[in-house]
């Protein structure tokens, strides 16, 4: 099934096709929609791809995609206005390059994306971008352009299996108040020194991570309040920690599980003092 031709539509603003299953193609002609500022296709389950056209949608400022969409046409960075993408769970194996055009872009979710394995360098262009959330897919890395992300306030990367080291290029995130990489079973090694510079960084969660040690300049983490560390094995002592830190929860290598609250500026914690 198709959609009609829809270049007469010239005023819509709202166009919702939720849960029409039978949906196979969407006309060319949506490209006329100089107006509309929403799509809804969810539930459009037999809906693999979108049309060249949907590019030309200037003012399409929110998108809900279908469940079974494969890729992205190469014209989707051609959508300015676009504020919020989310695509958590779909079967797209990669991002076009345009993707870099998307300037207003503010929130992006590739949640549970399995067949993402890695991001276009043009990814750093998306300079609007507050909230970011990577978590479950396959990427093996991250590009460093990343670090060209001076708006992020909230990167959610958990339960990557491919990533094992934290990239340098997040301490560039100069805004960045949430960095969450628990689950990352293989993030092994060190955490790099230069975190230290992330000052707005409220809440760090590196749980369930084979980390060993953390840098003495978590100190100077000023507004740091929330430090995850549950089930990291193979840590054994915690760096000075910041007068701003209100709650601290680790397992230490015992399996022994902590909890604290109002930690002090100064204090070297061992772990093994803490049994």
């Amino acid at each position: 099934m198709r959609t009609p031709d829809l270049s007469t539509l010239v005023s819509l603003e709202r166009l919702i096709l939720e849960d029409c299953c039978n949906l196979t193609e969407i006309d060319p002609s949506i490209g006329k929609l100089e107006l509309l500022t929403t799509l809804n296709l969810k539930g459009c389950d037999s809906l693999q791809e979108l049309p060249e056209e949907i590019g030309c949608l200037q003012a399409l400022t929110e998108i809900v995609m279908p469940n079974m969409l494969h890729e992205l046409p190469r014209t989707f960075g051609n959508l300015q206005s676009l504020l919020t993408f989310d695509v958590s769970h779909k079967l797209i194996s990669k991002l076009p390059y345009s993707i870099g055009g998307l300037v207003k872009l503010r929130r992006l979710n590739l949640s549970g994306c399995m067949k993402i394995e890695e991001l276009p360098d043009s990814f750093g262009k998306l300079q609007s971008l507050v909230e970011l959330d990577l978590s479950s897919t396959s990427l093996g890395h991250l590009p460093d352009s990343i670090g060209n992300l001076k708006q992020l306030k909230i990167l959610r990367m958990t339960c990557i299996s491919r990533i094992t080291q934290l990239p340098r290029a997040i301490v560039r995130m100069e805004k960045l108040e949430e960095l969450d990489a628990s689950r990352c079973y293989n993030l092994t090694g060190e955490i790099p020194k230069e975190i230290g510079r992330l000052y707005c960084l409220r809440i760090l969660d590196l749980s369930y991570t084979d980390i060993f040690t953390l840098p003495n300049t978590l100190t100077y983490l000023s507004n740091l309040q929330i430090l995850k560390l549950q089930s990291c094995p193979k840590l054994q002592q915690l760096p000075r920690l910041p007068l701003s830190l209100t709650n601290l929860k680790w397992t230490a290598d015992n399996g022994k599980f902590y909890e604290g609250m109002g930690f002090a500026q100064g204090i070297v914690l061992p772990l093994s003092s803490l049994r």
